[in-house]
């Protein structure tokens, strides 16, 4: 289960689920309503939880190398 909103969670997401995402689920919804193939490449940074911020810093540049070699890929 996907959550979504607008804004970085801090802490356990209010509603339940296994990864929580703040860009693709919009689209992936417009997409669904329009019955327009959607596919999406994530990389998990951090976690949901009062690191976030300092998780993400430290992967962020992995991320971006992993991304990278994905796009290759294709």
């Amino acid at each position: 289960i996907c959550g979504t909103a607008d804004f970085v969670e801090f802490a356990e997401p209010r509603v339940a689920c296994d990864i929580f995402d703040m860009e693709a689920y919009a689209l992936a919804y417009v997409c669904d309503q329009q019955k327009i193939k959607f596919n999406s490449i994530k990389y998990i940074t951090d976690s949901s939880d009062k690191n976030v911020l300092a998780d993400w810093s430290k992967n962020v540049e992995a991320a971006g190398k992993a991304l990278l070699a994905q796009f290759k890929k294709i």
